[in-house]
Order: C-alpha cells, then structure tokens, then sequence
C-alpha cells in the first residue's frame, strides 16, 4: 500500500491541495484516491474541499463524491469505467460541520468523519 501519488502537493490561486491514494497489489480489488484543499483563513490553514474516490478493480466500479466545507454539501456519482458516463446523475447532498477542520486539527488522511464518510 502506497498512499502517496506522485504530484501529492499542489499549489494554485491560494490552495494548497495534498493528493493520497491507495493501491494494493494483493489483498483488496479496491483503489482509492483523495484529496484535501487547504487555503489560508483567519490566520490558519482551513480544509476547504476534499474528493474521494473508489473503484473496484474487478467489477470496474467507481464512485467519485467531492465535499464544500465552505457549504456544507456533497456531490456523489456513480459508474463503471467500461461506460463513457456515471450510470447516476449527480446527487447532492448536505452534512453537518461544525467548525471548518484546520491543518492543526486534521491529523492524518483518511480519519475525518463527514457524515457516514470518512475522508
């Protein structure tokens, strides 16, 4: 298991994005990637966005969810990568934060809870 992928830091327009991702050759058919924005906000780095995403590597399989901290939503698709287009449309949802995370609470990739997500 590798969660680094090779550009896993990206800076743009103010953002800094971290980039993981998981490969396993034995003992999982699943590969994930996920990434976390950061901009710089009342004198601290805040999580402003995160995506996840998942495939099955034998049924071909994916979903692709993006989260807004800044508005509190969820969009979620779903598909297969033998089709050009997700089998669902977009479906938007909302979740619940309390505080924006920051890079001082946000510990690790993978360990924050959203909703029935972790990211």
């Amino acid at each position: 298991m590798d969660p680094y992928q090779p550009e896993s830091l990206k800076i743009s327009k103010g953002i800094f994005t971290l980039y993981f991702g998981i490969w396993m050759s034995a003992g999982s058919w699943e590969a994930s990637n996920h990434s976390y924005s950061f901009r710089y906000q009342a004198n601290e780095f805040a999580l402003i966005g995160a995506t996840s995403s998942f495939m099955h590597r034998a049924t071909g399989e994916y979903t692709d969810c993006s989260y807004n901290f800044l508005t509190k939503k969820r969009e979620c698709i779903s598909g297969n990568i033998e089709n050009d287009k997700p089998t669902t449309k977009p479906e938007w949802t909302k979740f619940y934060l309390k505080n924006l995370p920051t890079l001082k609470t946000f510990k690790k990739p993978y360990t924050l809870k959203v909703g029935n997500s972790i990211l």
